[in-house]
C-alpha cells in the first residue's frame, strides 16, 4: 500500500510539473516567435481612411517597427511578419512594436502569436483569438474569445499573471492597475459578439483562430461568425 501511494505521489508531482511548465511557456514563449519587424495592410473596408504616420494606406501598404497605423471611418486588416493576423475598428489606432503590438485606441482583435499591450501591460497568447480595447479614458479592456492568454504588467515583474480563458475578460486601469476577472455569460458573449461585428463580418482575408472561435459559438448555440453572416454597415459604438 505504501509503494502504491509512493507512485501516486509521483505521478501527481509529474503531474505538476507539466502545468507549471505550460504555464511558463505561455508566459514566457520563445523570444524568436515574439519579435514583430512590420505590419502589412492587406484588406481596408467602408472607406479609404486608413494612415501610417498620417501617410495614406493602401493594400500591402507596410508599416516598420515604432510605426503608427491608424483608421479613421475605415476598417483594415493587417497581417504582422509572424502570421498573426489583426482587424483595427473604425477610429482605432496601435504601434507597431518589437515584442507586442500597442494598441493606442480603439479596439483591435488579434488571432494568432501576437501579443498586445495597454501602457505596460501586455497579453501573452501561444496562438488564440482575444479583443483588445482602449478607451478615451486610457481605460481598456482585453477579453477572450478563444483560447487563453496571460495578462501582466511589465513594470511588475514580480507580480503573477492573470490567466484569462474563452467568455473571460479583465478591465485594464491606468499605472497598469487590473480589475477582477469578469466571466461572461452566454448572452453577455452573444452581446459582445454582436457589438464587436464590424471587426469580424464582411472581410475576405482570414483570420487565425477564428475558425476555432466559430466552433465556440457554435458550442454554445450562437450563430458562427462567418464573413457572409452580416452586412451591416451601421457605425459601432464606442466602448462603453
Amino acid at each position: 500500500m505504501r509503494i502504491s501511494s509512493r507512485y501516486l505521489q509521483l505521478f501527481l508531482l509529474f503531474l505538476c510539473g507539466l502545468v507549471g511548465v505550460g504555464a511558463i511557456a505561455l508566459v514566457h514563449p520563445p523570444v524568436q516567435a515574439q519579435q514583430i519587424t512590420q505590419a502589412t495592410v492587406v484588406e481596408i473596408l467602408d472607406g479609404d481612411q486608413v494612415y501610417i504616420q498620417n501617410r495614406k494606406a493602401r493594400n500591402n501598404s507596410t508599416a516598420r517597427r515604432g510605426e503608427q497605423i491608424r483608421t479613421g471611418s475605415a476598417r483594415a486588416a493587417l497581417r504582422l511578419n509572424n502570421n498573426a493576423g489583426l482587424r483595427l475598428g473604425k477610429n482605432s489606432s496601435l504601434i507597431v512594436g518589437e515584442r507586442c503590438v500597442q494598441i493606442k485606441r480603439g479596439r483591435v482583435l488579434i488571432g494568432g502569436q501576437a501579443r498586445g499591450c495597454l501602457g505596460s501591460v501586455v497579453a501573452v497568447t501561444r496562438g488564440t483569438l482575444y479583443l483588445i480595447e482602449q478607451n478615451e479614458s486610457n481605460i481598456g479592456q482585453v477579453t477572450v474569445l478563444e483560447g487563453t492568454v496571460a495578462v501582466s504588467d511589465r513594470e511588475d515583474p514580480g507580480r503573477p499573471p492573470v490567466i484569462l480563458r474563452e467568455q473571460e475578460k479583465v478591465t485594464v486601469f491606468p499605472q497598469g492597475v487590473l480589475g477582477p476577472i469578469e466571466q461572461m455569460s452566454v448572452p453577455q458573449f452573444s452581446s459582445l459578439v454582436q457589438g464587436i461585428e464590424e471587426l469580424l463580418y464582411n472581410f475576405r482575408v482570414s483570420l487565425p483562430s477564428l475558425e476555432a472561435f466559430n466552433n465556440v459559438l457554435r458550442d454554445l448555440g450562437l450563430t458562427p461568425a462567418s464573413p457572409a453572416a452580416s452586412s451591416s454597415t451601421t457605425p459601432i459604438p464606442g466602448l462603453w
